[in-house]
């Protein structure tokens, strides 16, 4: 059966939405490795609601119940004001619809630009950090020793068909990865950890812009934990600054701005070069691990 008929039957069998026209009302929005994502436009009382219907195949984070855990980060998440309100969730909804299913908020936005948005971003990204966190989230204590271990286990299996010298950029790019995690290891010993998101992609960002004042979300949490607030703001530097001229984060100053809208938004009582100091760490860690990783995938370092 097409997927669209048996979301469709799904849904009005459930009483989650009731819908009557599987063309008009059940539409493919985007699907990637881990999740299918549907858009759901139901008649309802006080007129037309659109909703997001997420099929789950697998899990980033490797866990067997990835539906439920995202739809408990949703709740976590929840009272930040930016992020989608999770309505339902099913881990064993039947055959064809994956490995669970979830219905939640459509939010309305297009794409982040950093050059114009970044302000946003960081409100957003304070925002979520200021939220209590959640004793069902997993926690990650240090996610640079979980990099740093990842990429060594690469590194052991690399083929050394493609070179001596090549192997031998390979290991000191691991070894400073290792060197990283040991100095945010130093660094986070006093540091109250939160709820991040830890993707922070500009494609999840959406931003509102069609009234008088910008407003910025954050929709995919596939991947939220609670671990170091600097894993979100690094993971923001690290991608907005391979945009080039519509990018943003690429020098101290750009960096510093970002930090300071982050720290008013939050009421942190820290400086703007701590911050962007530590925020940096992760941001070297994750160009590191992706050096790696392209590494092993293409035999080269560059």
């Amino acid at each position: 059966m097409d997927v669209s008929q048996l979301i469709f039957d799904y849904l009005n069998g459930k009483g989650w939405v009731v819908l009557e026209d599987v063309e008009e009302e059940v539409s493919l929005l985007a699907s990637g490795e881990n999740n299918t994502n549907y858009l759901i436009t139901a008649s309802e009382l006080y007129g037309e609601t659109k909703y997001l219907f997420r099929i789950n195949h697998s899990s980033r984070l490797g866990l067997t119940d990835q539906i439920e855990y995202e739809f408990a980060v949703l709740q976590a998440v929840r009272r930040s004001g930016v992020t989608p309100r999770p309505f339902y969730c099913d881990a064993n909804p039947g055959e064809g619809l994956g490995n669970g299913v979830m219905l939640m908020e459509y939010l309305e936005g297009r794409p982040l630009n950093y050059s114009v948005d970044w302000a946003i971003a960081a409100e957003v990204l304070a925002k979520i950090h200021s939220v209590p966190v959640d004793t069902r989230l997993i926690v990650q204590k240090n996610p640079v020793w979980d990099y740093a271990r990842e990429c060594r286990g690469l590194g052991d299996h690399f083929d050394t068909a493609h070179g001596d010298d090549i192997k031998e950029k390979l290991c000191d790019c691991i070894d400073e990865l290792t060197a990283l995690a040991g100095e945010v290891e130093r660094l986070s010993e006093k540091e109250s950890p939160v709820i991040v998101n830890g993707i922070a992609c500009s494609s999840d960002f959406l931003i509102d812009d069609e009234g008088e004042n910008k407003i910025g979300k954050l929709v995919d949490w596939e991947s939220g934990v609670i671990a170091s607030r600097y894993v979100d703001i690094g993971q923001f530097f690290a991608q907005a600054c391979l945009v080039g001229e519509f990018g943003y984060c690429r020098d101290e100053e750009e960096k510093s701005r970002f930090a300071e809208v982050y720290i008013n938004a939050t009421g942190l009582d820290i400086s703007v070069q701590e911050v962007v100091s530590r925020a940096t760490l992760f941001e070297k860690s994750t160009m590191l691990r992706a050096k790696i990783w392209n590494c092993v995938a293409l035999g080269d370092v560059k």
